[in-house]
């Protein structure tokens, strides 16, 4: 359906899913712009922001009364980073340890935790598989004890949370996701686990997502532009995308990020969380 029209034909509470809060308030700006009037009762989330506060909502209704730090993907590395020099594996030389290791070691690991793993994981002898599980333990196991959760932790702890709690301590939790028309960007793609989490919340309201197009005549007209970069380091590489977006003004709304290897979604994630 396009947006437009489950904007007109929708009442009370609007829920809209997103991967990035900006863009689906831009598509409200511009619908305002164009009508001439303001969506009322409209908001746009991310499944990360759901999570967060469902965490916190249940832990305050249990008598637990606990601050939630979501951290970046970047702020991860470092963790990843302190904890592989303070532990050995049989596929990571010491010597090697760096940032830059720690970066590569989390977006491989964070893979498997979004219930997404690579071949390379798949088809690995026993004792590797071994060793990532218990990079996997020791991580999570840092994170909480600092009082930190990044996405995969968030996500997990969440579904744990609506596998055990009915319709009735659900809202007790969230209730202003009841009675809402739930959204959802047609360019959102989930992860196995975003979709876990999603069907769980599907399955206890008794909802469906509409699937929302954003087509318009005047973007369709223009002529697409198409840049290649490629620099030393993925960190320089994306760095450099996103100060070239920055300095010619360009909102990220209308930019398409097309890469080679799965590896860069979370460095261009973790690069537009800390800018």
């Amino acid at each position: 359906m396009q947006f437009n029209e489950w904007i007109e034909n929708t009442e009370g509470r609007r829920l809209i899913l997103t991967d990035r809060v900006k863009n689906g308030n831009r598509l409200l700006r511009k619908y305002n712009r164009e009508k001439g009037k303001d969506i009322v009762g409209a908001k746009c989330l991310t499944l990360q922001q759901i999570a967060s506060e469902l965490l916190c909502a249940y832990l305050a209704v249990c008598g637990e009364e606990k601050n939630i730090e979501v951290v970046e993907t970047s702020m991860c590395a470092y963790v990843m980073n302190e904890l592989l020099h303070n532990h050995s594996f049989s596929f990571i030389p010491q010597e090697s340890v760096c940032v830059q290791t720690a970066e590569s070691v989390l977006q491989s690991i964070n893979q498997i935790r979004m219930n997404r793993p690579t071949e390379a994981y798949l088809n690995a002898t026993e004792q590797k598989i071994d060793d990532i599980k218990e990079i996997i333990r020791l991580y999570e196991e840092m994170l909480l004890n600092k009082g930190q959760y990044d996405t995969p932790l968030l996500l997990k702890n969440a579904i744990d949370i609506l596998d055990k709690t009915d319709k009735e301590e659900f809202l007790l939790c969230m209730p202003h996701l009841s009675q809402c028309n739930w959204g959802l960007m047609a360019d959102y793609e989930f992860t196995a686990l975003e979709e876990t989490f999603v069907n769980r919340i599907k399955s206890l309201l008794g909802i469906e997502l509409t699937i929302l197009e954003f087509y318009s005549e005047e973007t369709e007209q223009k002529n697409v532009k198409y840049e290649f970069f490629n620099a030393y380091g993925i960190v320089n590489e994306i760095d450099y995308i996103i100060e070239r977006i920055k300095k010619d003004r360009i909102p990220f709304g209308n930019i398409n990020l097309l890469y080679t290897e799965d590896r860069y979604e979370t460095f261009i994630e973790g690069a537009l969380e800390s800018k």
